[in-house]
């Protein structure tokens, strides 16, 4: 159909909004059209929209105006082609095939009104030549099978973090590959990975939503302020997952710009091995496939939710965290199943934000492998928050009661006791996102579960020019630091040479490991008790369960120093302290609690540390260094303390003095 823009108006606006780019394929004109890119999540974008409302007002007998919500992808990757890095930005499309890109800033105005008077836009001849060429650049590359030096298959952190860095460093072609295969939810999302979307960033956001009610409802009338309006009002569920996707959104273009800042080249499709030197890319939108080879490879395409096979309905009727953070409306009362960090989280911001009652059905132990003490703090705070938590009640059945608007959920158990939900999330494991990528043709070997078997340089031990790192390979902790480290680290190997090896040690290695192997044989054992020269390859890795009251830990936990040298070797200083912002609450459970474990037999070098309290995160990123220092509890007891926090009780531990006596004042 033939498209003019002579007129412009709709629905009562001077300002037409396209939403696909085969507008192209119809443009005719009579003036020239300007086109503003924006998004609902650009700041920017938001407060530029009055201005260009008022210029298409004022110049609308000179030029058309219309607006792309880059948003839809569509018209996202119609925007990429054009090149541009910024938005807002604004086009101008002419007869003559002339363009031209401007940042939507103060000089927009001064813009158009140059767009307006330039005698070269006044032309009116055929507009194909410009459709022809926008055309060509959606084709494939001339070349039939373009040589890279490095793709890496998986847009996550890891990935990205290794693409940029190589870009660094060579002066052939990058290129990163990503796809994101639909939930059975049918939840899908754009680059940046599980963290990004639908993992630390989504989940610490909603757990801060939970904390700011507690403030509210709890705290604020201590402190003077009148609580009263806020605790008669509820929280909206809906708004902030508007609030919380626009934020993922902002995060997803900052990605996209990066990568083309650092003339890394973005393909968005699926990748599959033809052999170890070439990729099949089935491209997204239906355009066309690409084959192309490169010098190495490195897979980073992470890892996705298990549905628990012994629970008959789970894949039909269950959530897991791809789609918890999609949910447009609060899910009521809510069973979580599974003991993991993701489960104890989940649980603890649902209760928390009061959307219903909350269930953790838990097989035998919350947080395997975490510090026992410690668990039992953050339990203690869950119940605090109302969250019912049962062990051994193992789930057998999901059953869907009712129509899709109002359907609950029937769940039996194992004991034939049965109760109904509005959602049950389940959070009992993640697998390696590899069975799509033809890893045989490559020679690439996995292990039974699929994880890609590496050495220490992260490279595959059947295919010596195809790396992985992150979820997909064994014995790592799944972690997004320790994946963008690894991409990095991988990166400065392949394009400068560089040896260095980390062994990243995450919280439960220690445990698993001698799980496996006993006391004796366990390789992780003998190096953790020798700290020579292998010793200062390991890298312990801090990480924060951000339960309502956060437990953060980094090095080995109380129980796996024991195994490894011995109770007698080992000494714990531990302590109790009230939280000062909790104290004017005349019944505030939450304490703070720390734990130093020390190996006797070198010094009492700090060997673990464990804090359960507020800002935990924050508290343990500097006590990460110190372990990796080698830090000793001496270290700690002459190091200042910064005055009122709770930080400042591992600057004065006592062996034996396990509760607080004040505010730590002398």
């Amino acid at each position: 159909s033939f498209v003019s823009l002579n007129n412009t108006m709709t629905n009562s606006s001077i300002i037409t909004e396209f939403t696909s780019p085969h507008f192209l394929d119809s443009l005719s004109f009579e003036k020239p059209l300007l086109i503003k890119f924006h998004a609902p999540w650009c700041d920017d974008c938001q407060n530029i929209a009055p201005l260009y409302e008022e210029l298409a007002s004022k110049h609308q007998a000179s030029l058309s105006f219309a607006a792309i919500n880059i948003d839809e992808h569509p018209m996202r990757d119609y925007y990429q082609s054009l090149g541009i890095v910024e938005i807002p930005s604004f086009v101008v499309y002419t007869d003559k095939s002339t363009h031209f890109v401007k940042r939507g800033d103060s000089e927009l105005e001064q813009f158009v009104s140059d767009v307006v008077q330039s005698s070269s836009l006044s032309d009116q001849t055929n507009f194909s030549a410009f459709v022809h060429k926008w055309h060509q650049k959606q084709t494939p590359p001339t070349d039939a099978n373009p040589q890279y030096e490095l793709i890496v298959i998986g847009g996550g952190s890891g990935g990205i973090a290794c693409a940029r860095q190589a870009a660094k460093f060579t002066k052939g072609r990058i290129a990163i590959i990503d796809w994101v295969e639909s939930s059975p939810r049918g939840n899908q999302w754009d680059l940046g990975g599980t963290c990004v979307n639908v993992g630390c960033v989504p989940k610490f956001l909603y757990h801060k939503a939970a904390a700011i009610g507690e403030l509210l409802h709890e705290h604020a009338e201590y402190f003077g302020w009148d609580a009263s309006h806020a605790k008669s009002q509820s929280h909206s569920w809906s708004k902030m997952q508007e609030s919380v996707q626009l934020h993922i959104k902002k995060l997803n273009w900052k990605y996209e710009r990066a990568l083309r800042e650092s003339k890394v080249e973005y393909i968005h499709g699926k990748a599959s091995f033809m052999d170890s030197n070439t990729i099949k890319v089935q491209r997204a939108h239906g355009a066309s496939s690409l084959t192309l080879q490169a010098k190495q490879f490195v897979i980073a395409t992470g890892g996705r939710p298990v549905y628990p096979q012994e629970i008959k309905g789970a894949k039909e009727h269950c959530l897991t965290s791809d789609d918890i953070f999609f949910l447009k409306k609060a899910p009521g009362k809510t069973l979580v199943v599974g003991g993991s960090y993701i489960a104890v989280e989940t649980a603890g911001f649902l209760a928390a934000l009061k959307h219903g009652e909350v269930a953790l059905s838990v097989r035998s132990r919350m947080l395997r492998n975490f510090d026992e003490e410690c668990v039992e703090k953050v339990e203690k705070s869950l119940n605090h928050v109302g969250v019912r938590v049962e062990y051994g009640q193992l789930v057998t059945s999901v059953e869907k009661e009712g129509q899709e608007d109002s359907a609950t959920y029937k769940v039996t158990f194992a004991n034939n006791h049965t109760e109904s939900f509005n959602t049950v999330f389940v959070a009992t494991g993640r697998s390696p996102n590899t069975s799509s990528l033809n890893l045989q043709a490559a020679k690439v070997e996995t292990n039974p579960q699929g994880y890609i078997q590496v050495n220490e340089y992260n490279q595959s031990v059947s295919s010596d020019n195809i790396y992985a790192l992150g979820d997909v390979i064994e014995n790592a902790p799944e972690l997004t630091p320790v994946a963008i480290l690894a991409g990095k680290m991988t990166a400065q190997r392949l394009f400068l040479g560089k040896t260095n090896t980390q062994r990243f040690v995450g919280s439960g290695d220690v445990a698993r490991e001698m799980s496996k192997d006993g006391n004796d044989k366990s390789v992780l054992a003998h190096v953790l008790r020798e700290r020579g020269q292998e010793c200062r390859s390991l890298n312990f890795v801090p990480t924060t369960i951000f339960s309502p009251n956060e437990y953060t830990s980094v090095g080995l936990t109380e129980e796996e120093a024991k195994k490894v040298y011995e109770a007698k070797h080992v000494r714990v200083y531990r302590k109790t302290v009230r939280v000062l912002e909790n104290e004017l609450h005349p019944d505030h459970p939450h304490d703070a609690f720390g734990k130093l474990i020390c190996l006797k037999t070198d010094g009492e070098r700090v060997i673990g540390f464990h804090f359960v309290g507020p800002k935990a995160g924050e508290v343990c990123q500097g006590m990460a260094l110190a372990l990796k220092m080698g830090a000793r509890k001496e270290d700690f007891d002459y190091t200042v303390g910064i005055h009122p926090t709770v930080a400042e009780m591992f600057c004065s531990l006592e062996y034996g003095v396990e509760e607080d006596v004040g505010c730590g004042c002398g």
